[in-house]
């Protein structure tokens, strides 16, 4: 099994980006728009400047994110397609909504889990710091627990990195199910898609400079690089 580099990858998403920009960049428009006015609309209306409101406002945006995963697993089926020469539609980021929303919603409830139980101890850790007389033994074992928590964090991040492709190929499988299996096929990958991540990171900035103008091409270049990613260890894994 031959396995692209990341430069491939990139290269193969550039290519397959050609003429399709103004359909990914308006799909990411509308999201953002969406997310926006939602949330004007609740900041209007909650109260935050009270412990009850502070409360309540936490739980509301907590469900906004919930269902704003629909919204991009109905926009990785946009790249998906774009991938596999099919045609997409602005609109497609709705289309989740016609087929297993729950699903996904219970996806990101369960990739969110298991990430957030390594950060746990972070916070016991940031508790027992800010105590005084701690012997500087004590201080440095704290720094490396906390260390080793964000490491393990952005492990676990990465295997579940795929699960939301997964869903949409997949839809049979159980969320349990999927979660493995996006464990699975990332063995042996984990530095490409590292790597990947780290790339773009000058695109970002230059697109941040740029007052989010280049966003509209950073953007759907990153997740077209993503689904390559996806679609070329998938692929091999299926072989």
């Amino acid at each position: 099994m031959t396995y692209m580099k990341a430069s491939e990858i990139k290269t193969l998403a550039r290519d397959k980006m050609l003429g399709k920009y103004n359909i990914a960049s308006a799909a990411f428009v509308l999201i953002q728009i969406i997310v926006f006015l939602v949330n004007l609309v609740v900041k209007s209306v909650v109260d935050t400047t009270t412990a009850y409101g502070t409360v309540i406002f936490f739980i509301i945006a907590v469900i906004i994110e919930l269902i704003l995963t629909v919204f991009l697993v109905g926009e990785l089926s946009i790249y998906l397609n774009f991938a596999c020469g099919k045609k997409a539609k602005v609109s497609d980021v709705f289309s989740y909504f016609k087929v297993h929303p729950d699903k996904a919603i219970v996806m990101e409830l369960a990739v969110f889990i298991r990430v957030i139980v390594w950060g746990l101890p972070i916070f016991g850790v940031i508790a027992l710091v800010t105590m005084e007389s701690l012997s500087s033994v004590v201080i440095i074992i704290c720094i490396l627990v906390e260390l080793l928590c964000c490491i393990k964090m952005i492990l676990v991040a990465i295997n579940l990195s795929q699960a939301f492709y997964l869903l949409l190929d997949f839809p049979q499988y159980t969320v349990k199910e999927l979660l493995s299996f996006s464990k699975e096929i990332m063995k042996g990958h984990k530095g490409t898609f590292v790597k990947l991540y780290l790339g773009f990171i000058p695109y970002y900035i230059l697109g941040v400079l740029s007052a989010g103008i280049g966003m509209l091409w950073v953007y759907p270049y990153t997740k077209m690089s993503r689904t390559e990613f996806y679609l070329d260890i998938v692929r091999n894994t299926e072989e």
